[in-house]
């Protein structure tokens, strides 16, 4: 199998899981998923493209390097920051169990879906 198959792969159970959590309001899970989801799907078109794994964790510049549209760039820029805030969020009361919510983790899922529906079109 070519490798990019698994991330898409990879990015498809990542997207899984964000649904999963956010349907059990793990509302921090469900958003670090829909940036795994993002990352590994645009990754996966980069290595289609070029044979190179990008060991970067920012979706604008993925999204950059992937090609993607204007319109999903920009979603990219909304949900880029979510790696660092969910995984070490920690300051002082400020943690991701506190931050995300049922709002903006469903907006991430959408934007999540987005892309992974683009790559895979565009795969």
């Amino acid at each position: 199998m070519e490798e990019y198959k698994y991330w898409i792969e990879q990015a498809e159970a990542d997207f899984r899981k964000a649904k999963i959590l956010f349907d059990n309001q793990q509302y921090d899970g469900a958003s670090f998923y829909s940036q795994q989801t993002a990352e590994k799907s645009l990754k996966a078109l980069i290595i289609k493209k070029s044979g190179e794994l990008w060991k970067i964790h920012d979706l604008v510049i993925l999204g950059r390097k992937a090609g993607i549209t204007e319109e999903l760039l920009k979603k990219c820029k909304r949900i880029s920051q979510i790696y660092a805030t969910s995984r070490y969020g920690v300051f002082g009361d400020k943690i991701p169990a506190r931050i995300f919510n049922k709002e903006n983790s469903k907006e991430y899922i959408k934007i999540a879906k987005e892309i992974l529906e683009w790559v895979k079109k565009m795969i």
